[in-house]
Formats: structure tokens, sequence, C-alpha cells
């Protein structure tokens, strides 16, 4: 099931021309016996996403491909494109565990936060979900598929299995919802993260379940204001170098590492 997520009723033609495209390329993919498309204009993405799944388990369909409406798919300097590596990365692992996987994007400024996170721990009997650095996701680009703590659904590929079970596995329902802080006045984690992170949680007796494919990066479609242009001043960019600097030693220190270890 080919599903997009028009929110707004706004669609880029960044992504409705992948749609076209990937549709017809379906259509004739020997491979595919049934294709499904499915759109829904609903907010929030919670009751969406939850949705989609519905219809997908009504229609009997074995893998759900989501695009949101903010995604530029294989326009993120990738090596290659998301969908065809994604039904053969599936197929490849049927037997072994349903699979989830994602293409790598990266987030609105004025961060550009990375889609993807990875295990870390201080200690290694507590480890802790953290985002990919730019830096550690950079080095990536091209290495292929691998297993991440959890993940963002801009552009992503469902195995249904996930929700139907497998081995006496499967996902509890709802699959999609947001985390807030006490008074519900922060949202603490986003529905793509929570459903990704307790997927692996759910199947992780099984085998790695979640994947981030570093060779199909999408673009990720966001406005931007932007401001005047400004020539930097000499005490201007000590400020900027010396806040990188005090904010890379901060994040080595949180990681473990001696405070300094690499940073100048």
């Amino acid at each position: 099931m080919l599903a997009r997520f028009p929110f707004g009723l706004v669609e880029r033609s960044e992504c409705v021309d992948w749609l076209m495209a990937t549709a017809m390329n379906m259509q004739n993919d020997p491979r595919i016996a049934k294709l499904s498309v499915w759109c829904q204009f609903q907010v929030p993405v919670t009751t969406a996403r939850n949705l989609c799944v519905r219809e997908a388990l009504e229609r009997d369909i074995d893998i759900i491909l989501m695009v949101d409406n903010d995604m530029g798919p294989d326009r993120g300097g990738g090596t290659d494109k998301f969908w065809p590596r994604a039904l053969e990365f599936i197929k490849s692992r049927w037997d072994v565990c349903p699979t989830v996987i994602g293409a790598a994007y990266c987030g609105k400024p004025p961060e550009y936060a990375i889609n993807a996170f990875r295990w870390r721990a201080r200690d290694p009997e507590f480890p802790y979900i953290k985002i990919f650095y730019r830096e550690e996701a950079a080095d990536r680009v091209g290495s292929g598929y691998e297993a991440v703590a959890a993940m963002g659904t801009g552009l992503v590929a469902i195995d249904t299995r996930i929700f139907t079970g497998f081995e006496g596995y499967k996902l509890p329902h709802p699959y999609f919802y947001y985390e807030y802080n006490e008074d519900e006045s922060k949202v603490i984690s986003t529905e793509d993260m929570v459903f990704t992170r307790n997927v692996n949680e759910i199947f992780r007796e099984v085998a790695p379940v979640v994947f981030c494919d570093w060779n199909a990066w999408a673009s990720h479609l966001k406005i931007q204001e932007i401001m005047r242009p400004v020539n930097p001043k000499s005490p201007e960019l000590f400020r900027v170098f010396r806040r990188e600097a005090e904010e890379k030693v901060r994040q080595e220190a949180a990681d473990g590492l001696s405070p300094g270890n690499g940073s100048k």
C-alpha cells in the first residue's frame, strides 16, 4: 500500500513526482501482486498513521510504504533510490523477522538534526537512546543498512506482520502516539520515535527490526525564514567558535568521554 499524508491539503511537487513514478514502477513490478493506494488528510498525525495501519490490515496488505507531504524522496544526496532497496531488503529478511526500514533525512533548522537514533552508554549496563550526530551520519553516507534504536517515518516501509504478529510477537494498539511531560505541556517523544522504539522493544528477542538506509537519503521540505545578509565580524566569529567548542565538550562529557577529548 502506497500511503501518503498531505496534511493541510499541501503536496509539494518533489513528493508528487516521486509518488507518480513509484506507483508506475510498482504496477510494472512482477514481485508486487496488488498495489493499493491510500491517502489521509486527517490530523493529528498519530490518528492518521493508526488509521493507515487499520486500513492496510483490512485490505490484507503485506508492506506499507508511507510518505509524508514534506518529504523529497531520493533527493537528499544519497547514492540509491529508497523503494527498490527497501522492498528487496524486506524480502531478504522475510523468514527471519518483520522489518521497518526508513530513509535517512535531516530535521528542520536551526539544528538540522538527523532523524535516526542509536544506543549509547556511559555504563554498558545502562544504555540509552541518543540521536546520531550529524558528523556520524555524514560518515555513514553510502554505507547501506544499519539497525537503529529509533527513527523518523517521513519515508518508511513497514512489514505489516509488525501488527499482525510473528512468532508470537506483535506491536499492541495504539501503534503511534505522542509521549508528554508530567503536565502534558511538552511533547518529549513524537509518534514515529515511539513507534520504532516500541517495535524494537517488542521484537528484540527475535532479531533487529528497525533499520536506516544510509544510501537512500530524502530531503526535508521545511519553510525557513531567510533574513538579510550580515558580514560577520571577528568578535562574533570568535563567540561562534567558542560556543561550538563548548557544546562539543558538553556532548562528549554526556557520552562518557573525557571532557575535551578530541575538542579544540
